[in-house]
């Protein structure tokens, strides 16, 4: 199946080449589509929410973020084919965009965050441009707007919270100056931080609150698979 509905959300069950040709393809064709790298937390936090239901309803590509997803899939019957991660497809796709010498744009809604993602990116896609670096708290909204219709990215990356990031999926979903619209949430993070910071190293291994989701959405979906 390439539509698998896990917890009344349903992910694409593609391949990470795939993804990314759907991707440029929607890119190269503009009017703002956008996809999402959604995990366990988020998705917990959609089923609750209407307003969130629907906007993943209407996202070019849903895709399993985390490994949760996979073992909730699991337990559901419905296990995915093909392995799959925010970082890989994220990866692929900025190397793909690299060699059409395509343009990125990156909001993001911590300090320091946005400018770190841009040298990154420059440094490991050195045929992106990076046309805007932007962190959202510090921008007044309507002239954010305007700096990204004027830029006319083929790619927009929210990195940032959920609510924010779905907040600005509202704000920018199908506008025919834009190429697509990836969010990818907190992954960003792993792009930026120092690998020698002890507290890169802490939020990638103590992450109990993350652990408690996963947990939590394992339950949700034992709880599913028995009662229906």
């Amino acid at each position: 199946m390439r539509l698998l509905e896990i917890l009344d959300v349903e992910f694409d069950n593609i391949r990470i080449s795939e993804a990314v040709e759907r991707s440029v393809r929607s890119m190269e064709e503009g009017g703002g589509q956008f996809v999402l790298l959604l995990d366990s937390q988020q998705l917990l936090r959609s089923r609750k929410s209407r307003m969130l239901m629907n906007v993943l309803s209407r996202a070019l590509l849903v895709l399993p973020a985390d490994k949760g997803i996979v073992a909730a899939a699991r337990i559901l019957g419905l296990p995915f084919n093909y392995k799959m991660s925010a970082l890989d497809y994220s990866s692929a796709l900025m190397a793909r965009i690299s060699e059409m010498d395509g343009t990125v744009f990156i909001l993001t809604d911590k300090p320091g965050i946005a400018q770190r993602a841009s040298d990154d990116l420059h440094y490991r896609f050195p045929g992106i441009r990076v046309v805007g670096a932007e962190d959202i708290s510090y921008m007044d909204g309507e002239r954010l707007m305007e700096s990204i219709e004027l830029a006319a990215p083929d790619l927009v990356v929210l990195a940032m919270g959920y609510t924010e990031q779905m907040n600005m999926i509202r704000a920018l979903a199908f506008k025919s100056e834009l190429g697509l619209i990836l969010g990818i949430g907190r992954a960003m993070d792993a792009y930026t931080a120092k690998r020698g910071d002890d507290s890169y190293v802490r939020r990638l291994t103590r992450q109990p609150d993350r652990e408690l989701k996963n947990v939590g959405i394992v339950a949700a979906a034992l709880k599913k698979r028995i009662f229906g």
